[in-house]
């Protein structure tokens, strides 16, 4: 599963100093996932928990912490997910 760790460093992120911080957005990352994926997501695969994390840093923004425009939340999650998740798995074409 996509951890604190993962984050800082495979997936080098710089957003989330703590771990607890990381926590709070990775949820919903996850959650996130597994709606597109339809539940046949490989949460230990690389390209999964790197979307995760950058689902995460997705929501971070949208809290207010980085400028992000909350209307466009699901653009910006589904934009952020075709770029880590295979067509196929996500059902797009």
């Amino acid at each position: 599963m996509c951890d604190f760790d993962y984050y800082i460093e495979e997936f080098g992120g710089c957003c989330f100093e703590e771990s607890e911080e990381f926590g709070e957005y990775v949820d919903a990352a996850i959650e996130y996932v597994g709606k597109v994926t339809r539940g046949n997501a490989d949460y230990e695969d690389d390209d999964i928990k790197n979307c995760i994390c950058a689902l995460a840093e997705v929501y971070l923004q949208v809290s207010g912490k980085g400028g992000f425009d909350e209307c466009k939340l699901e653009e910006k999650l589904k934009h952020t997910a075709a770029i880590y998740l295979p067509p196929l798995l996500t059902g797009e074409m």
